[in-house]
């Protein structure tokens, strides 16, 4: 597993898509391999999409947040 960071960025840009792209195959499409395909990318007329895909610009790596622990915020059992 690896960890994880929070960052704040300044700026992003959804390019492309991550999903399963097709291949042409004998009997009609067939599905290959999962991946990002990006906008501009003939083969998207291929892609079953899940999921968007950006580019993250002006990007700084920021500690995390503190879990709440007291008060009317962690008694409602509300998270951030």
């Amino acid at each position: 597993m690896q960890d994880a960071v929070t960052v704040r960025v300044g700026r992003a840009a959804v390019d492309g898509i991550y999903g399963l792209l097709y291949a042409v195959g004998l009997g009609g499409p067939v599905p290959g391999e999962a991946k990002v395909v990006f906008a501009d990318d003939p083969r998207v007329k291929w892609m079953v999409g899940a999921q968007l895909a950006a580019t993250l610009y002006n990007v700084t790596v920021v500690d995390r947040p503190k879990p709440v622990t007291e008060g009317p915020v962690a008694r409602a059992g509300v998270r951030r």
